[in-house]
C-alpha cells in the first residue's frame, strides 16, 4: 500500500474520448448482489460491512460505485475499489489486468462529500512484466483531492510515460480517503475512460510559504502544456467573495506572491489554462496569516537538508523553537517544540513537503523536496 501512496505524492507533479482499448466495467453497470462490480475488487470481502456498493446515482447509464470510509472493530478501512489483487494482511496493491495500449491519458467523473480533512485518492498505472527486473512501470497518473463536490465533475489526467514500451498490464486504484481517514468519507465514482489528444488536466496547490504579516507566496504543481494558471484568493472556503481583487489572477509560473493582507485566514485555489480551455479548480489551501514578521537575517540562518527517507533542519537561533512539517496535500504530519540548534525527520515517501517554524513571534516557512 505505501508504494501507492508514494507514486501519488510524488506524481502530483486536455477531448475525443476513444482508445483501441477500454476499461472493463468502466461505467460500473455490471455488479453481483449491488457489492461486487466484476473486474474491481474492493474491501468488502470478509466484512461486514460494504465500503464499495452499486449506487444509482449515476452520471451515465444506471449505476455508479459508491465508496465509504468505515470503522470495524477499531480498524479504520477506506472505501476502495481497485483492477488489482488487495492483500488484507499485507496491506498491499498488486497485480491489474490485461492491458496493451499507449493512450495519452484517462478520465473518470466523481462526487466527494469528505468528512474532515479526509482525501480522495485516483491513481492509474501501466506496467510491463519484465523477467529480469521484475515489474517496470511504462506510465502512472494521479489526483488527489479533498474539497467537497456535490454533483459529478469530469476530471482528466495525463499518462506520464517513463518507458518507450509496450505496457502489458493496467491497474487503477481509488480510494475515499487515505489510510488514517475518518468515517463516512463518500466518494462516488462513474465512468472511467481512456482518452486520446489534448488532455484539460487540473493542478495541485501545495501550502503556502514564506508567510508574513501581510504577504504570503502560494504554490502549485506544473502541469506540461499549460499556457498559464489562473488563481483565486478569498477569506471564505466557499470563495463567494475575494481580496484585494485576486479573482482569476493570471501567471505563467507555479507560484504566485500574493501581497498587502491583513492578518487572518484566507484560501486559494488555481487552474490551468490550455489552448483548447481551462481546468476545474484544484484543491483549496488554507493560509493563517498571523500578526508576526518574519526576521530576513534569521530565514538566511535556516539550513535544509534532505537525505533519503530524513530531513534536517539546522537553525542556530536561541530560544524554544517549534516544527511543524506538512506533506503534499496540506495534512500535519509531524510536530516538535525544542531548544536544540538541529531538528530531524523522518518521512515515508519521496515528494514535497512544507516545514514551518515559530519562534520568538515570528514564522518561517521552506518548500522541501525529498528524493529516496
Amino acid at each position: 500500500m505505501k508504494s501507492f501512496f508514494l507514486i501519488i505524492f510524488s506524481l502530483l507533479y486536455s477531448i475525443n474520448i476513444f482508445s483501441q482499448q477500454q476499461i472493463p466495467n468502466g461505467n460500473f453497470e455490471d455488479w453481483t448482489n449491488n457489492e461486487a462490480p466484476p473486474w474491481h475488487s474492493s474491501f468488502n470481502i470478509g466484512f461486514p460491512v460494504y465500503t464499495a456498493e452499486k449506487t444509482n446515482d449515476a452520471v451515465q447509464g444506471d449505476s455508479a460505485a459508491k465508496l465509504t470510509s468505515q470503522t470495524l472493530f477499531s480498524q479504520f478501512i477506506p472505501g476502495l475499489i481497485t483492477l488489482g489483487d488487495i492483500d488484507i494482511i499485507d496491506q498491499t496493491l498488486t497485480g491489474g489486468i490485461p492491458y496493451s495500449d499507449r493512450p495519452d491519458g484517462i478520465s473518470f467523473f466523481f462526487k466527494y462529500e469528505p468528512t474532515g480533512t479526509d482525501t480522495m485518492m485516483f491513481g492509474a498505472f501501466l506496467t510491463k512484466w519484465d523477467i529480469v527486473n521484475s515489474t517496470d512501470t511504462i506510465a502512472l497518473t494521479g489526483y488527489l483531492n479533498s474539497d467537497t463536490y456535490s454533483t459529478y465533475t469530469e476530471i482528466e489526467l495525463p499518462f506520464i510515460y517513463q518507458s518507450d514500451e509496450i505496457p502489458d498490464t493496467l491497474n487503477i486504484i481509488v480510494t475515499s480517503s487515505g489510510f488514517n481517514g475518518n468515517d463516512d468519507s463518500n466518494l462516488y465514482i462513474d465512468s472511467i475512460s481512456m482518452i486520446n489528444g489534448e488532455i484539460i488536466s487540473p493542478t495541485f496547490c501545495f501550502p503556502a510559504t514564506d508567510i508574513t504579516s501581510s504577504e504570503f507566496t502560494t504554490h502549485w504543481m506544473t502541469i506540461p502544456n499549460a499556457v498559464s494558471y489562473s488563481i483565486d484568493v478569498s477569506d471564505n472556503s466557499d470563495f463567494s467573495s475575494f481580496i484585494n481583487a485576486y479573482e482569476n489572477s493570471n501567471t505563467g509560473t507555479d507560484t504566485f506572491a500574493v501581497v498587502n493582507v491583513n492578518p487572518g485566514t484566507y484560501f486559494y485555489r488555481a487552474r490551468v489554462n490550455y489552448d483548447s480551455g481551462t481546468s476545474i479548480n484544484s484543491n483549496t489551501i488554507e493560509v493563517n496569516v498571523e500578526d508576526t514578521n518574519i526576521n530576513d537575517s534569521d530565514s538566511d540562518k535556516l539550513k535544509i537538508i534532505s537525505r533519503s527517507n530524513k530531513i534536517i533542519a539546522e537553525f542556530p537561533i536561541k530560544g524554544t523553537k517549534t516544527y511543524r512539517l506538512y506533506n503534499v496535500d496540506g495534512k500535519l504530519i509531524s510536530q516538535m517544540t525544542t531548544n536544540n540548534n538541529i531538528s530531524k525527520f523522518s518521512v515515508n515517501y519521496s515528494g514535497i513537503y512544507i516545514l514551518q517554524i515559530a519562534y520568538n513571534q515570528h514564522n518561517i516557512s521552506k518548500k522541501i523536496t525529498v528524493l529516496y
